[in-house]
């Protein structure tokens, strides 16, 4: 259905133009205030109904319909079982420091869905190819640019100053932190760097290992952690499939 006709703002790669910044602010922003849980209530209606209007919209494009969902006016919609109030927080916590991410329009919360899928996040689309899907090799001294570009993002984030107790770790707002790389997808929130490791060893057991002795020892060398500090700063989440990577000449854009 991709007609030369159509006003591009309909179709799926209209992105909005936004001016890059040159620099990426070493100075905390400001924490935004969390929408209501009204509020949230009442937009995830519309946009549980945009969210399968968009498997036929895809369909028309010949796109693959996926959580992140594709919509027209240069807008995508993300509904997965990661995505959280605190996604929404530090999206605009990143926009505001100069860190192309997409804008947040709103959020919805729909509570008693399958699959803990309850936040849906509506936002701006980013230009660029989907660094997944991209088929060029790398070459190292054509990617110079690119890659410092990728490194000033983590490098300035981590020179925020910690807006509670400089030994929590938790997420911005002080909840629990997400990820898929630990039980249950959810951890803490911790109250030093002590519980975080032991948290973290505690599903340790010797059924992966050839004999209890390789099991004492790498268990030992893991718990050489807790023996070093580290200091607690802010850092980015996963890069995954949910969070792409976008390249454009001279930049990096995360989704």
């Amino acid at each position: 259905m991709g007609a030369a006709w159509m006003p591009r703002i309909l179709k799926p790669d209209y992105t909005w133009p936004r001016p890059m910044p040159s620099t990426i602010s070493e100075t905390t922003p400001l924490i935004p205030a969390a929408p209501s849980r009204n509020t949230c209530w009442l937009w995830a209606i519309v946009y549980k109904a945009l969210f399968h209007f968009s498997k036929q919209y895809c369909s028309w494009f010949g796109h693959q319909f996926s959580n992140v969902a594709e919509l027209h006016f240069g807008l995508i919609m993300k509904w997965t079982d990661q995505t959280s109030l605190e996604e929404v927080v530090t999206m605009q916590m990143a926009r505001a420091a100069g860190i192309h991410v997409p804008k947040l329009l709103s959020c919805g919360e729909h509570v008693g869905d399958s699959y803990n899928q309850v936040f849906l996040i509506l936002m701006t689309r980013l230009p660029g190819i989907f660094l997944e899907y991209s088929s060029d090799l790398f070459e190292h001294n054509n990617e110079d640019l690119w890659i410092h570009k990728l490194k000033l993002c983590p490098d300035s984030i981590h020179l925020w100053q910690i807006l509670f107790d400089q030994n929590h770790i938790c997420s911005v707002l002080g909840t629990p932190i997400r990820s898929t790389r630990v039980p249950n997808h959810i951890m803490g929130l911790f109250t030093s760097e002590r519980e975080l490791t032991q948290y973290l060893l505690a599903p340790a057991f010797t059924y992966s290992f050839k004999s209890r002795a390789e099991y004492d020892e790498t268990f030992m060398r893991a718990k050489r952690i807790e023996q070093v500090p580290h200091q607690v700063t802010f850092t980015h989440g996963d890069f995954k499939a949910q969070y792409p990577c976008r390249l454009q000449p001279a930049f990096v854009q995360f989704s």
